[in-house]
C-alpha cells in the first residue's frame, strides 16, 4: 500500500485533519509531511496538525483542527460547541476548545478557555 493510501481512511473520517503521529505511525518518512507541504499537498495548520489540500474547507474542519492541535482532553466550546449540536441562535465564529486546567495550548486563531472539572461534579 503507498503512503497516501495508508493515510485516507483516517484522514477522510477526520475531515481531511490529520497529525504527524498519525502518519508516521501510517508508514510516511519524517520529511514526507514538509515535501507534501512545499508541494501543497496538504497545508500547515498548527505545528504538527495537517490538512489534504483536496478535502473541502469547511467551517468544522477548522474546529476539529483545533480540537486536534490542543490536545489530549480538549473539546470544541462555548458557541462552537452549540454551533456544532446545531443549537438555535449559535454563533459560527472562529474555533474555540476548551481544555484541562494545567495544560498549555497555544494556536493561532483560537480561543483557548482552561476549564477546572471535579470528578464528582460531572457525575451529578
Amino acid at each position: 500500500m503507498d503512503a497516501d493510501a495508508a493515510v485516507a481512511p483516517f484522514a477522510a473520517a477526520q475531515l481531511g485533519v490529520f497529525t504527524r503521529a498519525q502518519v508516521l505511525a501510517a508508514g510516511w518518512s519524517r520529511h514526507q509531511p514538509d515535501r507534501r507541504v512545499r508541494n501543497r499537498r496538504i497545508r500547515r495548520v498548527y505545528p504538527g496538525i495537517f490538512v489534504d489540500t483536496s478535502a473541502p474547507r469547511t467551517w468544522e474542519q477548522r474546529v476539529l483542527a483545533a480540537v486536534i492541535g490542543a490536545g489530549p482532553g480538549a473539546a470544541a466550546s462555548h458557541p462552537v460547541a452549540a454551533a456544532l449540536h446545531c443549537l438555535p441562535d449559535s454563533v459560527r465564529e472562529g474555533p474555540e476548545v476548551s481544555i484541562p486546567n494545567g495544560r498549555q495550548a497555544r494556536l493561532r486563531g483560537v480561543r483557548v478557555h482552561r476549564v477546572r472539572c471535579e470528578r464528582s461534579a460531572m457525575r451529578s
